[in-house]
């Protein structure tokens, strides 16, 4: 749910700074209707699904902060005329960078189990997830020119100017 209270506080507050004040308090509304009126009978239906019954509260949520985002989205298009077409090809790169690395991290349990005895010995699994993981979603959105199109070419040459500066004083001491 992180990711859509994400992107809910985000639209909101771009419509809200665009002080179209009508639009926020409806998408609001909408968000917390639909909230109220779907948390039980999902809970029921996940339950009759033989699923865990709080994943029918926790899709009413995801389901409550989407419709307001939608709201939002569809709002600023009609007014601003505004082209999400880039938007949308970079979150679906960033789907599949996720697929991947879940695809890769769920293998990596086949070798490397995810649970010990103590905490101890948690923390260098835990490192490893970590590693792989970050390494293989790096290494994907890197090769897709998506970290450049998120963060610019400015800021990605003045990162990589300051790796390869500390890492130059790093191999003098």
């Amino acid at each position: 749910t992180a990711l859509f209270l994400g992107l809910f506080l985000t639209t909101v507050s771009i419509t809200q700074i665009l002080k179209e004040y009508k639009v926020v308090v409806i998408s609001l509304i909408v968000g917390i209707l639909s909230k109220i009126i779907l948390n039980i009978p999902f809970i029921y239906l996940f339950n009759y699904l033989s699923l865990p019954a709080h994943y029918g509260s926790i899709t009413a949520t995801i389901i409550g902060y989407l419709l307001p985002v939608l709201i939002c989205i569809v709002y600023l298009k009609k007014k601003f005329d505004l082209n999400y077409l880039n938007t949308l090809k970079i979150i679906c790169h960033l789907l599949v960078a996720t697929n991947i690395m879940i695809l890769a991290i769920e293998l990596l349990k086949l070798v490397v189990p995810t649970y010990s005895i103590s905490r101890i010995t948690n923390i260098p699994i835990i490192l490893l997830y970590t590693i792989v993981g970050l390494c293989i979603y790096g290494f994907y959105t890197w090769k897709m020119g998506i970290i450049q199109k998120v963060f610019g070419a400015n800021v990605i040459n003045k990162t990589k100017n300051k790796i390869k500066k500390v890492l130059k004083n790093y191999g003098r001491g």
